[in-house]
């Protein structure tokens, strides 16, 4: 009867039939027996659909829909949930293998702890190669967050589904879905449940094999060039809004972002020598406002305020290591000024003043003062420091280090009594 399911056990699946197999059979033999296996076939074209037959056939708590055409990972979670009548809801790879006791012992705990979420862990397999599943870990842990004490929350969750068992009144009363992207399409469902949750559980105890390097999971280089993330991360974003989490939250999730945007980019690059973060980002304008209002309200990372103090000077955002060199520079005369006592600014935080400040943060290394004529900049913050004009503090600098030598000459006339120091100048007769 719907009354007894307790869990549903949502699996996507495409062209996978030799992968399936492994995934059913370990599904249908799980301890908890109070379950339902929905499978949504997303338009396979191999022996799926005899596969998923033959086990209907020995298992009635096997459920399956086709899709008429491909319609991605995305479409085919949410077409699988709203069949689901599970008191709690789980939705799984088709290419994994999961350990006996999997729903059974997250079931339990979920129940124990009356948690809306439980996230466990996994062990991670290359080529297919089952390993030892008997080995286990030394000492099992369990945390649990609530609503208003989760520090360090964001950096315990991986933004993946299959390790997330999540109460179906959750999702129903957010109207958590997975967003339709073609690739980072689990990104939004897997911080929203995190996020909405009153009581989270999360135990360092593996519950699944996980096998990294199955063709499935081998991503065509156009969608792995491409910066989803930033789409992604926007719901995000608008979801905490909504939802009006903690200060913490907001700042581990900014810097989260800023971090696994910014990295990806560069390991896309390495990779494939290109990627399109730079038009992801123009054409991300919540995203934007989001991070910048984010960096000047609240503590977070250092290289969130670099990211968002690139947003604002409109700078290339892949492009962070051209100005090194005036960094390194500024930050010499900068420790030689502090030695004997004199105040030091950098004019100019546009683009180049802007990656300037962020190299000299690398050398731990800080100028006094920033200044920019620009009034619209004026008492704007920018990597710790409030812009300022150069009439404010005119009379407590002694040096300037100037970062374009555009308006050179305007500013020797404001500063004629002034040690002015254009950077650009000094980097190209090094």
């Amino acid at each position: 009867m719907e009354s007894q399911v307790k869990v549903s056990c949502i699996m996507p699946t495409h062209n996978r039939s030799d992968l399936l197999v492994r995934a059913l059979d370990s599904l249908m033999a799980q301890s908890l027996k109070e379950i339902e296996i929905i499978v949504v076939d997303d338009a396979s074209t191999d022996d799926t659909p005899d596969i998923i037959k033959q086990r209907m056939q020995l298992d009635h708590r096997l459920h399956v829909v086709r899709n008429d055409e491909n319609s991605g990972p995305a479409q085919s979670r949410n077409i699988g949930y709203g069949l689901a009548k599970g008191e709690y809801v789980i939705f799984l790879d088709s290419d994994d293998y999961f350990l006996h006791s999997m729903l059974e012992k997250a079931y339990t705990l979920a129940n124990l702890y009356h948690s809306d979420l439980v996230v466990f862990d996994r062990i991670l397999a290359d080529n297919n190669q089952m390993p030892d599943i008997q080995k286990g870990i030394d000492q099992i842990h369990i945390a649990l967050y609530e609503k208003g004490n989760r520090n360090a929350y964001i950096t315990k969750l991986r933004n993946v589904p299959w390790n997330k068992l999540v109460a179906k009144k959750l999702l129903d009363e957010y109207c958590i879905q997975f967003q339709d992207l073609p690739a980072g399409n689990d990104i939004f469902y897997s911080y929203a449940v995190s996020l909405a949750a009153s009581r989270t559980l999360i135990t360092n105890e593996p519950l699944l094999v996980y096998f990294s390097n199955s063709d499935a999971n081998i991503s065509a280089s156009a969608k792995a060039a491409s910066c989803n993330e930033v789409f992604a991360f926007q719901k995000v974003f608008a979801f905490m809004q909504n939802i009006k989490v903690e200060e913490q939250i907001i700042v581990e999730m900014t810097d989260h972002a800023v971090r696994c945007i910014t990295e990806n980019a560069n390991n896309r690059i390495r990779k494939f020598g290109r990627c399109d973060m730079n038009e992801k980002i123009a054409s991300a304008k919540v995203f934007q406002e989001y991070i910048k209002s984010v960096a000047q309200r609240y503590p977070v990372h250092k290289q969130t305020q670099y990211f968002a103090a690139k947003l604002e000077s409109g700078s290339d955002m892949l492009k962070n290591g051209q100005y090194r060199n005036y960094g390194k520079l500024a930050a010499v005369l900068c420790e030689i000024a502090g030695r004997i006592g004199i105040k030091i600014a950098l004019w100019g935080c546009g683009k180049i003043g802007t990656e300037i400040l962020y190299y000299m943060e690398e050398e731990n290394c800080r100028v006094d003062y920033v200044i920019d004529q620009n009034e619209e900049k004026q008492g704007k913050n920018i990597l710790g420091y409030t812009i300022c004009s150069f009439h404010d503090i005119g009379t407590e600098v002694d040096v300037i280090l100037v970062s374009t030598h555009k308006f050179i000459a305007e500013i020797l006339e404001l500063a004629k009594n002034k040690v002015v120091i254009d950077l650009c100048s000094y980097i190209q007769k090094m």
